[in-house]
């Protein structure tokens, strides 16, 4: 055989080698393309929506916490407006948070989460109900005592 031959011999096969490893580099980035996309359209969107829901409670505790260090009407009207709108917004974060859970354990920490804020509820309900009967006091006790245990 000839040098020519055994030359073009080589280069076919180095050429070839290089044409099957860039193959596989270019597989390999599409894997980690999707895998970066998946990572944003599920669990990033997924915690902003978490943290969107955590303000949110977080700015509903505030108001009620307001509401029952001064429970004036004038304060129950302005803080209640405020709760409305941050409750509405963690209904909609809740809403589309669980909407968005594909898994069963997903769902199943959705309920956990719920079953928890349900006392939380039945809190904020006896506060603005002692604040608009005129008893601040009875409001505030129930903030020292209860309150200050579910915060925990």
């Amino acid at each position: 055989m000839k040098i020519r031959s055994k030359l073009l011999i080589g280069s076919g096969i180095l050429i070839a080698l290089i044409i099957l490893l860039s193959g596989l580099g270019i597989g390999n980035l599409n894997k980690a393309n999707d895998n970066v996309e998946y990572l944003y359209e599920d669990r990033y969107r997924k915690l902003v929506k978490a943290y969107e829901l955590r303000g949110e409670i977080n700015n509903l505790s505030k108001r009620l916490t307001n509401i029952a260090t001064v429970p004036s009407q004038a304060n129950l009207l302005v803080n209640r407006r405020e709760m409305d709108a941050s409750y509405q917004a963690a209904v909609k974060a809740l809403t589309e948070l669980n909407e968005s859970f594909t898994t069963e354990e997903e769902r199943l920490i959705m309920q956990d989460m719920i079953e928890a804020g349900r006392p939380f509820i039945q809190y904020r309900d006896r506060i603005i109900q002692l604040v608009e009967a005129g008893k601040g006091d009875e409001a505030r006790a129930l903030r020292e005592n209860e309150g200050l245990r579910l915060a925990d």
